[in-house]
């Protein structure tokens, strides 16, 4: 039978057997004693051990105690026993005193284990283990059953003693016990450390009286921690010692509380004497001293009247008007004084506005008018805060002739910059006394002093300008009246001076022709290119200013004059070519001045006909030649390119009247066109076989050029293709494609640089363009992200792949790096923080993205099984 049966067989028959007993006989009864010495050698138990070695410190341990143990047999049927087995402590025999305590009774075990053998007739032994919690207080009975099938026979019951046992509560419970001991010891030091302490708090030092609180807080919560340990409970209460112990705990109780009371008493009253502090230094004359206590009051009681008001009025007679008022405001608004003190705060506050208006009316007659601003604001704060008629409206006014102070500072700047002729400052004065009087119109309502300030400056800038036109430095004046036009419509919305306006246009027209006149100069000096860029300038200049510039009759014809110049300049270089017999280049520059000569309509210019005419001829000839070789080596689109090309020459240089050019042209231009349409499928065939080979190479480079040469040529000989194909759908197809491939072919280059960061974002690029254009639909084979990185043989590379994959927002591509490295053989643990990071992108985009799935559902998604990804599934799912 087991023990856990057995258990269960005994708590029902405890329940059910106990009422048949009272009626059944008893057919056995044995009783037996079990006596024991406790030391470490008896106890093979983890929590008595540790409490013996701690103990055997101190004194030698022995403890001895016994066991009775009482066995009765009932017989409740033919075959049925029961016993019912009593354990009774007998007291402790030894002695044990830890520092003068008994500790003996404390070493009752927990526990006593029994084993239990029936001897039955002609059965084998039946053995039972039982085991007893015990209690030195109480008898601890047990009752346990069994069937003989013999019958009649009344089995022998041995009793056998196996082990005592102590648990962890009874460990805790004597350490306590111990530990209330050590305590007790201690106290003297304790109650001597308080008694000094509680000494220490002189309450005469107000400034620590907040430290002295502190300092007995402390000391009452170690005299209450101490107090609820109960030392009480492990003394004797007939030793002398008790009393002795419990007369100190008393008068420290009753020194703590004594102290408690006069210390909140003083607590209470601290502002109080603080200022009486304040007071006695005011006596010895340290004012400075006097401010600290008063602020320590206010610190302790903010809203104290009486340290507000002699506080205010040290700051008064050290005319620190503004910390004065400020106290004064607080009495007045968040505080009120009654009676007597009512009537010196009045009177105080009387005194402060009284010395911020004389203080501001001598910054006004110094002309330090920001200063007196800066004193009459603070009576402005001071009287809009309180309630009391204290204040009239002089400290307003006074505000008014400082700002009309500050204003007339202005206005000197503005005349004397006048009379130096610095109309630069004179002007930025006049714009900042405007600034000044908008931003302060509730005191400077009116601005027309202001106005005529600028109407003097406006007039100094139109009278200079005019003088400077005399003078014909037209640049300046127009700067000038620029400013006075700016600074009048600053002011004025409506303004308009005829006078300026006729300046203004003299101005303009005179800078003008000042330009023509440079331009001019330099076409008589032969500089045809200087020239142009000086006639351009003055037609930019011209173009910004069309209101003021009425007149362009002269501007044209000197633009006419400097074409006709060019044309004669390209006309005498071809010249000087041709007599070098460098015909192409002399043919060039003569067409160019052919061009010139008919754009603008200039007069015929008879060389430059001949001229073309002789060097035309020639090179025509010369090129139709080449024509026949062209169509022969079937290079039709070149021959095509020549043809045009003469045909342009032969317009151009009037050649159309010669017979044997014009015969050869045509003769080359009906070969061209016998020719062209047979080039033209043939060459179409060729590149569509070469675009399905490169296509099926997957060279998509290449098939796209092939594709754009077909439809070329298809373009320069539509006549000869019948129902050509359509490319358009390739192309869709093929941009993106070829596009793909040079970047892929880019990343590679730049990985083999070992720019890595570069060769990624190529790549993540290039993949960008595959996914948006779905080139997969296509046969475009798809690059694999970790065939870069074979080659590689170090490892740091790939992580750096890894962190961009997430930085870019590609994780998918990150199991592929994964995998990778865990071919490399890389330990999972060396990857942890990049798992951690793709971990904690995909949990955060995958809440929003599916948020209906748990968290094991959405990691199923991903190819993260085994041992190696076990870092990214713990960061997936915390």
């Amino acid at each position: 039978m087991n023990f856990s049966r057995f258990t269960f067989l005994i708590f029902v028959l405890s329940i059910l057997t106990i009422p048949v007993m009272s009626q059944q006989l008893i057919i056995s009864e044995k009783n037996f004693t079990y006596p024991f010495v406790l030391n470490s050698q008896t106890v093979s138990n983890v929590f008595a051990e540790r409490v013996l070695q701690k103990l055997s410190i101190h004194n030698e341990i022995n403890i001895s105690f016994s066991v009775d143990l009482s066995v009765k047999v009932t017989q409740l049927s033919q075959y049925q026993f029961v016993a019912m087995a009593e354990v009774r402590y007998d007291e402790c025999k030894g002695n044990f005193l830890y520092r003068n305590f008994e500790l003996c009774s404390d070493f009752y075990p927990e526990y006593l284990d029994f084993g239990f053998e029936i001897n039955q007739a002609f059965q084998s032994k039946n053995s039972i283990d039982i085991s007893f919690h015990n209690s030195p207080s109480e008898t601890i009975r047990t009752i346990f059953s069994w069937i003989d099938s013999t019958g009649n026979k009344i089995p022998e019951i041995k009793p056998i003693f196996k082990n005592i046992r102590y648990d962890e509560f009874w460990e805790q419970k004597i350490n306590q016990k111990i530990n209330r001991i050590e305590l007790y010891y201690k106290s003297d030091s304790l109650f001597k450390l308080w008694n000094e302490a509680i000494d220490n708090i002189n309450l005469d030092q107000t400034e620590l009286l907040p430290i002295h609180d502190f300092t007995l807080d402390d000391i009452e919560k170690e005299f209450e921690f101490f107090n609820d340990q109960n030392i009480y409970s492990i003394l004797n209460p007939t030793l002398e010692s008790h009393h002795v112990f419990s007369n100190k705990m008393n008068d420290i109780n009753q020194k703590i509380s004594r102290k408690r009371y006069l210390l909140d008493e003083y607590l209470h009253r601290i502002d109080f004497r603080f200022i009486e502090s304040a007071r006695e230094s005011i006596k010895k004359s340290n004012v400075e001293k006097a401010i600290y206590f008063y602020q320590k009051a206010l610190e302790f009681h903010p809203y104290s009247i009486i340290a507000l008001k002699e506080l205010g009025q040290i700051f008064l007679n050290q005319e620190r008007l503004s910390d004065a008022s400020e106290l004064l405001k607080i009495i007045f608004s968040k505080t009120w004084p009654h009676e007597k003190l009512y009537v010196e705060c009045v009177h105080l506050a009387q005194n402060v506005y009284q010395s911020i208006l004389t203080k501001g009316d001598e910054w006004i007659s110094e002309e330090e008018f920001h200063r007196a601003i800066e004193v009459y604001s603070v009576a402005l704060i001071f009287c809009d805060s309180i309630r009391e008629p204290i204040c009239n409206a002089s400290h307003k006014q006074g505000i008014i002739n400082a700002k009309k102070g500050i204003l007339n500072s202005y206005f000197n700047v503005i005349n004397k910059s006048l009379e130096r002729n610095r109309m630069d400052i004179a002007e930025n004065y006049v714009r900042e006394s405007k600034k000044y009087q908008l931003a302060n119109q509730k005191e400077l309502p009116d601005d027309a002093e202001i106005q005529a300030m600028a109407d003097k400056v406006v007039s100094r800038y139109v009278n200079e300008a005019i003088i400077n036109i005399q003078k014909a430095q037209f640049s300046k004046a127009i700067r000038q009246l620029d400013n006075a036009d700016s600074l009048g419509y600053s002011f004025r919305e409506n303004f308009s001076l005829a006078y300026l306006n006729e300046s203004r246009e003299k101005a303009f027209s005179g800078a003008f022709s000042v330009a023509l006149k440079e331009t001019k100069m330099q076409l008589e000096m032969g500089n045809i290119v200087l020239a142009d860029a000086k006639y351009d300038a003055a037609m930019d200049f011209y173009f910004k200013h069309p209101e003021w510039i009425k007149d362009t009759t002269e501007a044209y014809a000197l633009f006419v004059n400097i074409r006709q110049a060019e044309s004669l300049k390209k006309t005498d270089w071809g010249n000087i070519l041709y007599s070098k017999a460098e015909y192409s280049s002399a043919l060039l520059s003569l067409q160019e001045a052919k061009s010139i000569e008919q754009k603008f309509k200039l007069s015929e210019n008879r060389l430059l006909d001949s001229l073309l005419f002789v060097i035309s001829k020639p090179i025509a000839f010369e090129k139709l030649n080449s024509v026949g070789m062209k169509i022969w080596r079937n290079e039709l689109l070149d021959a095509k390119k020549i043809i045009d090309e003469v045909q342009t020459l032969i317009i151009k240089s009037n050649l159309e009247k010669n017979l044997d050019l014009m015969k050869l042209f045509n003769s080359v231009s009906e070969n061209y066109e016998s020719q062209k349409c047979i080039f033209a499928n043939s060459e179409i065939q060729k590149l569509e076989n070469e675009y399905f080979n490169y296509r099926n190479e997957n060279a998509y480079i290449n098939a796209k050029q092939s594709v754009e040469n077909i439809i070329k040529i298809q373009n320069e000989f539509g006549e000869c293709i019948q129902s050509p194909k359509r490319y358009d759908d390739a192309m869709q197809f093929l941009i993106p494609a070829s596009e793909y491939e040079n970047l892929i072919r880019d990343s590679s280059i730049e990985f083999r640089l070992e720019n890595y960061s570069l060769a990624l974002r190529n790549y993540f690029k290039a993949d960008s363009l595959f996914e948006g254009n779905m080139l997969d639909k296509n046969g475009v084979r798809r690059s694999s992200l970790s065939s870069f990185f074979y080659q590689s043989i170090e490892n740091k590379p790939i992580f750096s792949a890894l962190s961009n994959s997430i930085l870019y927002q590609k994780p998918e591509y990150a199991f592929e790096l994964f995998e990778l490295l865990k071919k490399r053989g890389v330990k999972s643990f060396e990857t942890r923080i990049v798992q951690k990071q793709l971990a904690s992108f995909l949990k955060n985009r995958d809440k929003i993205s599916v948020p209906s799935l748990t968290k094991f559902e959405r990691l199923k998604q991903y190819p993260v099984s085994g041992k190696w990804f076990l870092w990214f599934r713990v960061y997936y799912i915390l």
